[in-house]
């Protein structure tokens, strides 16, 4: 129900000291025509109310994040350096800052764009060993989309070292790969995988990328090459989604 103070005091209005005001602190006539000549009580006035919330990156924004180039970035292949994020979009020095700054956004929907390339892991970048780990962002979700401009031309590439995938996704996070391909993991144990290119727990969606040349340690015979997909997660093979030589 309305306020007991809207419109209770005739004309002239007051302020707290009872001098007559011809105007509110924003400059407003006192009282409005429009509200029959009456006052508010207490320390406002009723008026229109309109109001400009900025996303920027927070929760339920999409943000699109572009990896420097190669000349562009340091000169090592790997890292974890910082992303400069303005509004809806920004740069990251490496494809691994990008999927941190995804991890650190749960409920953001980061979209990253590699130019055509290879962009090779390093197997003592973070705690993740050489894999690009995409967390489940406490609970709220990651969504994350890698994307290049053909699977051909864009490749990241595993660390080479035995027991790094080169892509791992935590239940509750979702992640689509289009137009790269991922190529060289040598089975995951950092994870307890022992996953070769991609462990996924959470939800991944592959739409024209390749998963190629990845091969499954012998922990057990669950283990795969190229996918290995947990129990409950869900995996998406669409249009020109290729598995090779895994």
């Amino acid at each position: 129900s309305p306020s007991p103070a809207l419109g209770t005091t005739s004309g002239p209005c007051t302020d707290l000291g009872s001098h007559t005001i011809s105007t509110d602190e924003n400059g407003g006539s006192r009282p409005r025509g429009s509200e029959g000549g009456v006052c508010d009580a207490g320390a406002f006035q009723l008026q229109s109310a309109t109001s400009t919330v900025s996303t920027g990156s927070a929760s339920g924004a999409t943000v699109t994040l572009t990896v420097l180039t190669e000349g562009q970035a340091p000169s090592y292949a790997d890292g974890t350096g910082t992303c400069d994020v303005s509004g809806a979009t920004g740069n990251c020095p490496f494809l691994r800052s990008a999927v941190q700054y995804a991890d650190d956004h749960p409920g953001t929907t980061v979209a990253v764009e590699l130019a055509s390339g290879e962009y090779t892991l390093n197997p003592f970048a973070d705690s993740s060993w050489g894999a690009l780990h995409v967390t489940n962002g406490e609970s709220s979700g990651t969504n994350l989309t890698i994307v290049g401009p053909a699977a051909g031309q864009t490749v990241i590439e595993g660390a080479g070292i035995l027991g790094d995938d080169v892509l791992s996704i935590d239940n509750g996070a979702t992640v689509a790969l289009e137009g790269v391909t991922l190529d060289g993991g040598t089975g995951g144990s950092s994870d307890g995988s022992g996953a070769g290119d991609v462990y996924n727990q959470g939800s991944l969606t592959v739409t024209n990328a390749t998963v190629s040349g990845g091969s499954a340690s012998d922990t057990g015979a669950s283990t795969g090459g190229g996918i290995q997909n947990a129990a409950g997660a869900s995996l998406t093979l669409d249009h020109g989604a290729r598995l090779d030589g895994n």
